[in-house]
């Protein structure tokens, strides 16, 4: 079931079945800012993180997931200013297909980036393309599927992610992260391109509480799907992703009710880190003239002992 409504003076949709509610907002970056399992937040909406313009629910990370090194980046001898987290975590996507279904439904919304005088996104990101959104909810299942189209007549790199803020719900919940390497950090918690071996404490692969953990570090060499898993008393929500989500960074803030594992295409600081060299470990996206590119991160809400 989808279901329209506006909330604060935006046109707002609801698709719910009778397990799972999601809420979407295409006017503000396609975010899905709540999802409700069994009427119990797994994503809950932090209104005051976004009025801090804050990260905060399930943001849509384009081009540049997460962090830049001083707010700039070098790409094929041209530097250009940067925006954190990308630019599209606000931006109007305009909604091109709703399709309802017993399970849920699906919502579909693009957003086109011209070289007008006009076009914010193009002042942001000087590059002729279009991403596409396409959020579906069948089931116990959400699946966000994208699409990348490049419309100029230059390389368009980039990277996408998603940024979602999973609530421990009072519990000490566990996670597991099936990547074999993490990516090292400098004092300013962007990676230096050095791909470190999980071990210690590092490595996620068995179960491994939240609350025992203070990370903020790109995983990456991800040698099974699903991904990650992370598991609660009750349930076990399980990360898959097609091939070209080579990254996934894991946050555990210390004394916070949320956690985030993020799947992403390539890692933070990309496009800089591709510039000096490590071409393989940034993990950067070039789309050549008139390329397109699509994948797909799917989000299972399972039994516990699935």
């Amino acid at each position: 079931m989808i279901k329209q409504t506006i909330r604060n003076n935006q046109t707002t949709y609801y698709i719910s079945n009778d397990d799972i509610s999601i809420w979407i907002n295409p006017s503000d970056g396609m975010n899905l800012y709540e999802i409700l399992y069994q009427r119990k937040p797994l994503i809950k909406f932090y209104e005051d993180r976004l009025v801090e313009d804050k990260t905060c629910s399930v943001m849509t990370l384009f081009p540049t997931p997460n962090r830049i090194r001083d707010g700039v980046f070098d790409f094929e001898g041209t530097k250009y200013h940067g925006k954190n987290h990308g630019f599209v975590k606000h931006a109007n996507f305009q909604v091109t297909n709703l399709l309802e279904s017993e399970q849920g439904g699906t919502i579909e919304a693009t957003l086109t980036i011209l070289p007008e005088d006009n076009n914010i996104y193009y002042q942001a990101f000087p590059f002729t393309c279009t991403l596409t959104l396409r959020i579906t909810l069948a089931g116990t299942t959400i699946t966000y599927d994208y699409s990348v189209r490049n419309l100029d007549s230059k390389i368009l790199p980039y990277g996408i992610a998603i940024h979602p803020f999973f609530e421990k719900q009072g519990e000490d919940v566990s996670i597991q992260v099936f990547a074999d390497s993490y990516m090292e950090n400098d004092s300013y918690r962007l990676p230096t391109g050095r791909i470190m071996k999980a071990i210690g404490e590092f490595d996620l692969n068995k179960q491994t509480q939240v609350n025992s953990l203070l990370l903020d570090h790109v995983y990456t060499n991800i040698r099974k799907q699903p991904c990650a898993l992370i598991h609660y008393s009750d349930k076990t929500v399980s990360l898959q992703t097609s091939e070209e989500f080579k990254k996934l960074v894991v946050y555990t803030p210390e004394n916070s009710p949320f956690f985030c594992l993020e799947n992403q295409t390539c890692s933070t600081d990309a496009i800089n880190l591709y510039h000096k060299g490590f071409v393989e470990e940034s993990s950067l996206i070039c789309l050549k003239p008139q390329e397109q590119k699509e994948g797909r991160i799917q989000i299972d809400i399972l039994p516990k002992d699935f």
